[in-house]
């Protein structure tokens, strides 16, 4: 009898497996192509740190929204490099290269392919090669910036064309570089992909950094008005009421709004003297200027009425905040202001963040 039982187990789970194995062959486009095959080998199947997110368990597919804040459960690892990719996608091989596909969803396509560049590469120069490799010059809709997280280097441009926007990102380890393309169609959240991959990754040998995510409205609590007059070096700008001076050393200010103890937002201005252009100094401006906070940049950076502007992560231990970075030269310095706030409210931080860029006078 117990024998029994332990083979219907058995038969039960089988069945089981049966039909998780024809679920994937439904859901995910590249089970169905026979160039690609499924591969697990690069799963570390450990969880170090959880990464927060605000995905629900109960459908198979992200929706629009959830690509925002994805859920990335899955730790990777090729040569020294670990990196998450999302809970429900599963990597596919083809050739030396790897595919991580998305759970099928008829409203966007979403694909992320990756590889070891064996070369030992200067990121903005291995940015150029594969630029004019692939004739991307006139398809550029963001030039080559470097996007230091952590200890790790790393890079991103977009290039656009008539069946959707590529981001091409880099992370570099001590002993190889990885080579990313998250490709979308029918959706904008690509640069929020590639920072959240920055932000879990780490090398062989380091710990990932850990950090926090809120998902709670605080629209009664920021404010779009720009209203109190703050002086700098060269220029004069506005910055909301509840934002006050939280740290003052040379070169640098930061501005903290904070609501029961929590920080809501927060303004940085740092001043730059570099021999270089508008795109070294953003470039700059990215990884740990103020430790440990760390700062991504992602999506497209575009020139406006001279002011070179991106979106941008703020990530720490305390909080995850998201958006906007402005660049500004003024005669033989540059000017750096980030303005985030809540996940949340990003409308309402995009739009305080304009609000501040328009106050600016130089």
């Amino acid at each position: 009898m117990k024998k029994n039982l332990i083979l219907l187990i058995i038969a039960l789970f089988s069945v089981g497996c049966a039909k998780e194995n024809k679920i994937n062959e439904e859901t995910y486009a590249l089970a169905k192509l026979d160039n690609f095959t499924q591969d697990k080998s690069l799963y570390t199947d450990k969880r170090l740190i959880a990464y927060p997110s605000s995905v629900t368990k109960d459908d198979r597919a992200y929706t629009k929204k959830d690509l925002d804040n994805l859920d990335y459960n899955k730790e990777v690892k090729l040569q020294d490099i670990y990196f998450r990719i999302p809970e429900r996608c599963e990597i596919f091989k083809k050739d030396e290269s790897y595919f991580v596909d998305f759970p099928i969803d008829p409203s966007y396509k979403v694909l992320i392919s990756f590889k070891n560049i064996k070369r030992d590469y200067d990121l903005i120069d291995l940015s150029q090669k594969i630029i004019k490799e692939n004739n991307l010059k006139d398809k550029l809709r963001s030039k080559p910036l470097r996007n230091k997280f952590n200890d790790i280097d790393s890079a991103y441009f977009i290039s656009e064309d008539d069946k959707g926007q590529s981001t091409h990102f880099f992370i570099k380890g001590q002993n190889s570089t990885i080579y990313f393309l998250i490709k979308e169609t029918n959706t904008k959240s690509s640069g929020k992909i590639m920072a959240d991959i920055l932000m879990t990754s780490y090398l062989a040998g380091d710990d990932p950094v850990e950090v926090r995510k809120s998902f709670k409205s605080y629209s009664n609590n920021l404010s779009v008005y720009a209203t109190k007059k703050i002086i700098l070096d060269g220029l004069t700008m506005k910055i909301p009421e509840n934002f006050y001076l939280n740290q003052e050393e040379d070169g640098l200010k930061s501005y903290l709004a904070k609501k029961d103890s929590e920080v809501i937002g927060e303004i940085i201005i740092k001043e730059d003297k570099i021999d270089g252009n508008n795109y070294d100094c953003y470039s700059l401006n990215s990884g740990d200027i103020i430790y440990p906070i760390q700062l991504i940049n992602m999506g497209e950076v575009k020139e406006k009425n001279g002011i070179l502007e991106g979106e941008i992560r703020l990530v720490s231990r305390e909080n995850t905040l998201t958006g906007k970075k402005f660049v500004i030269q003024n005669d033989d310095t540059y000017q750096t202001i980030i303005i985030v706030g809540p996940f949340a409210n990003k409308s309402l931080e995009l739009s305080m963040a304009d609000s501040i860029r328009d106050t600016i006078e130089r």
